[in-house]
């Protein structure tokens, strides 16, 4: 389910029932079912579908029967008994449950894709930048010869676009990113994710921003090459859409802002939706006083056309959302899948 749980209990458990008195501002399920059990008398332990998932919890004297079957609840999990102790482990969703299920074999089926294309993803240098410039001065110059109702020059300039360090970076974040998690994701919604988390916000997963930080470093990169380049940035601002967002925005009065000699200090990673599914993925850059220094939006659509779409018609609003167990957790904490 993956989603963010806030509960509050208050209660008091029979004088034979363990009662819980725990609170915690938001850890994983496998730290908090570690902590849970030392007062449960018992051992509680949650299976790995849903360990990683972050939950907030405010409990005074709950009751441990009480405090178990909310748990399962908000999770969407049922309790198993196992030799070791009772698990937790997440229900099985029917095979036709729409639109989650279609929204997540549309996803997974999107980050195979990604996977294979850039399986063999090379570092972006000093000389990669270079040899896209010339590629991007070369196809410019030859626009000039095609005639105005000739397409084979948006082609030609969709497929240079896709190659993009923001188009393949951010492909490649998105394939990296829990399909579960990008599934919950309605229309005209979004989750963020970053490396240094609010109680709104999910932690970045490591590997997501060694990459997101790889691709800081690169975009300055790329922005030398194309300061380097002022006739260049001319004719991709003259250029259609596809190529004209190959200019970060603040390089297009040739200014220097865009480069930075300060390394972030928090990076965040939204994972946006304009329609069935998601289609967008951010990046935003943050010094240590909160300050933007980069801000990057990939389309995760190819060759200038959205990914094939499974979710069925009519576009329907997201079935999973934070789940508010007692009106006593709105004093704590309330979170969303905004920042």
């Amino acid at each position: 389910m993956n989603c963010l749980i806030v509960a509050a209990l208050i209660g008091f458990g029979s004088q034979s029932e363990p009662t819980i008195t725990y609170t915690c501002p938001g850890k994983n399920a496998k730290a908090v079912f570690e902590e849970l059990s030392k007062q449960a008398g018992q051992t509680l332990l949650i299976g790995q579908s849903l360990a990683d998932e972050p939950i907030i919890l405010r409990l005074d004297k709950a009751p441990l029967a009480k405090t178990m079957d909310r748990l399962a609840y908000a999770l969407n999990g049922e309790w198993k008994e196992e030799k070791e102790g009772k698990r937790l482990v997440a229900k099985k969703l029917p095979a036709d449950a729409t639109p989650y299920n279609a929204r997540l074999r549309t996803i997974m089926a999107m980050q195979r894709v990604a996977r294979e294309e850039f399986a063999n993803a090379t570092q972006f240098d000093a000389k990669a930048a270079a040899d896209y410039a010339r590629e991007l001065e070369e196809h410019l110059n030859r626009v000039g010869a095609f005639s105005k109702d000739d397409t084979a020059h948006l082609i030609a300039g969709y497929k240079l676009a896709d190659r993009s360090l923001k188009a393949t970076v951010g492909l490649r974040v998105f394939a990296l990113l829990d399909p579960k998690q990008l599934a919950e994701i309605g229309q005209n919604e979004r989750i963020v994710w970053s490396s240094h988390p609010t109680a709104k916000q999910r932690q970045l997963p490591a590997s997501v921003t060694q990459l997101a930080n790889q691709y800081f470093v690169e975009s300055q990169i790329w922005g030398r090459e194309l300061l380097n380049r002022p006739a260049l940035i001319d004719k991709l601002q003259g250029a259609d859409w596809t190529l004209m967002d190959l200019v970060p925005t603040s390089l297009r009065g040739r200014g220097g802002t865009f480069l930075s000699s300060t390394l972030p200090t928090k990076v965040n990673v939204i994972a946006r939706s304009g329609g069935q599914t998601v289609n967008s993925i951010v990046f935003n850059f943050l010094d240590s006083k909160g300050e933007v220094l980069l801000s990057s939006s990939t389309n995760l659509s190819r060759n200038g056309n959205p990914p094939p779409q499974t979710v069925p018609d009519p576009i329907l609003r997201p079935i999973d959302k934070p789940i508010v167990l007692d009106d006593l957790a709105g004093e704590y904490c309330r979170l969303t899948n905004e920042r």
